[in-house]
C-alpha cells in the first residue's frame, strides 16, 4: 500500500482515524493524503450558481 486517503470533518473521529492512519503509514512506508470536503449550498450568499456564472461569462 503506498497512499491512504483520509476523509477528515475534524470530529474526534475523524482526528482517530488520522491517527491510526499515521501508524499504518510508517509500518508500510506508504504517504497520508487528508481530504475534507465543505458542502457549498448552490446559492448561498457570495457564490454564483453555476448557471447564474455562465449566463455571465457568455
Amino acid at each position: 500500500m503506498k497512499k491512504i486517503l483520509v476523509a477528515v470533518d475534524f470530529s474526534d473521529a475523524s482526528i482517530t482515524a488520522v491517527r491510526q492512519a499515521l501508524v499504518l503509514a510508517e509500518a508500510l512506508d506508504s504517504v497520508v493524503t487528508l481530504l475534507h470536503v465543505l458542502h457549498v449550498p448552490a446559492e448561498a450568499p457570495g457564490f454564483y450558481s453555476s448557471r447564474k456564472l455562465g449566463k455571465k461569462l457568455f
